[in-house]
């Protein structure tokens, strides 16, 4: 692709149900999405770039109700995240 290569990458996570101590079933769900390029600039020097965004539901909704402490709502705030990412990776 104009010299370079395209990468795609999709990822889906979904746990196994574990009781909750407020009664509720723990069932977290991930999805998550990446788009890369790479481009060759010499034969030892790479442009790269990279685009990701995950998104996590049921369990791991930050709007969820539950107080269980294995997803606490720090943990399931950082379960929704997108990056982005530029660079040059030279090999010696």
């Amino acid at each position: 692709m104009a010299g370079g290569t395209a990468r795609f990458s999709v990822q889906y996570l979904k746990g196994s149900s574990e009781k909750a101590d407020d009664g509720k079933d723990f069932e977290p769900e991930v999805v998550s999405a990446a788009i890369g390029y790479t481009y060759p600039l010499s034969k030892r020097t790479t442009f790269y770039s990279v685009a990701s965004y995950a998104f996590g539901s049921k369990s791991l909704d930050k709007d969820w109700d539950s107080d269980y402490s294995m997803a606490g709502l720090d943990g399931r705030q950082n379960a929704n995240a997108a990056m982005v990412s530029l660079g040059l990776m030279h090999t010696f």
